[in-house]
């Protein structure tokens, strides 16, 4: 079950070049002058760190015992002189002892009013057929790159809301999701089942990714990397009918790694089916496999010349 695929409206653009930088981690001080807001997770700040700078928390009604859990806005255009250089500090001892900064910046031409409403609203997202209702954690940069992908544009304008653009970290830099002109778009996000599938399956497209940054870290450059895991996240479980979450997490780093459709090779599929035999996990039934046994099947995947339909 694949996520519904983004629409090409064009009232909503991502623009890799406006804050592009050499690493998650840069920062650039201008971006304080140029922002209306900034999103900060409170599990990553402690509350002394910006206690007296001009902050709200935002906090939906159903959540006001979860208050220290909720995500907390910044107004940038108040910060006097002094409070901007200690932000400015804080934020450059903070990358330089490799830790966590702002979760997001914000455009708004509206005010804090009306972009907090929106943004306690966001926080909320209600599953249509089942009536429950999610934290979405937006606040989270992990989160907002991957809702570009699960998203379409229209759901993407409703993200925005009233802000006009809104920035945030990942590996490569900062990305921003900026609206384009001006359009009356619903600012309720609603979901489709195939993307509220997408998102439950998030932890696993992180673990995949964790994996991939250790053994193969030149593929975490392709942005439609996480798409791709979670494709393969739903192929291990259902057309392949593996039962282990370790093991979905396990085939799409090797899809990823070697070839999208490795798992076809005859000789994996011989696996497969002594994995289930034996009752053992199908990852266990392949660390007999080398590395080179890896290449060898991805070569074969490539060719298509199967001896017989099972080379092995």
């Amino acid at each position: 079950m694949n996520p519904i695929a983004p629409s090409h409206g064009n009232h909503l653009m991502i623009r890799d070049e406006l804050l592009q930088c050499n690493a998650a981690t840069d920062f650039d001080h201008r971006w304080l002058a140029e922002y209306d807001f900034a999103l900060l997770d409170p599990l990553r700040f402690e509350v002394e760190e910006y206690r007296d700078f001009p902050v709200t928390a935002i906090v939906p009604e159903p959540l006001s015992n979860q208050a220290k859990y909720m995500p907390v806005l910044m107004r940038l255009r108040e910060l006097t002189d002094e409070a901007r250089g200690r932000l400015l500090k804080s934020i450059d001892d903070r990358l330089a002892s490799g830790d966590a900064t702002l979760s997001g910046l914000l455009r708004c031409g509206t005010g804090a009013g009306q972009l907090l409403s929106h943004l306690r609203k966001l926080l909320i997202v209600r599953h249509l057929r089942s009536g429950q209702d999610y934290l979405l954690r937006y606040f989270d940069p992990r989160v907002m790159r991957h809702l570009q992908w699960i998203l379409g544009a229209e759901q993407r304008g409703a993200l925005l809301g009233p802000a006009h653009a809104w920035a945030w970290p990942c590996a490569q830099g900062w990305r921003v999701l900026q609206r384009q002109e001006a359009d009356s778009l619903s600012y309720q996000l609603r979901l489709e089942d195939a993307q509220w599938d997408s998102l439950q399956r998030l932890p696993l497209v992180n673990a995949a990714l964790v994996e991939l940054e250790m053994v193969a870290p030149g593929l975490l450059r392709d942005e439609g990397l996480p798409r791709t895991l979670d494709e393969q996240l739903v192929y291990a479980s259902q057309a392949m009918g593996l039962r282990e979450e370790a093991d979905w997490v396990f085939c799409s780093v090797q899809a990823a790694r070697f070839h999208p459709e490795i798992h076809e090779h005859p000789r994996l599929q011989k696996l497969v089916l002594r994995a289930r035999a034996e009752g053992t996990g199908y990852a266990d039934a392949c660390s007999e496999l080398t590395e080179g046994d890896w290449l060898s099947m991805a070569e074969a995947m490539i060719r298509r010349k199967f001896i017989g339909g099972d080379e092995t």
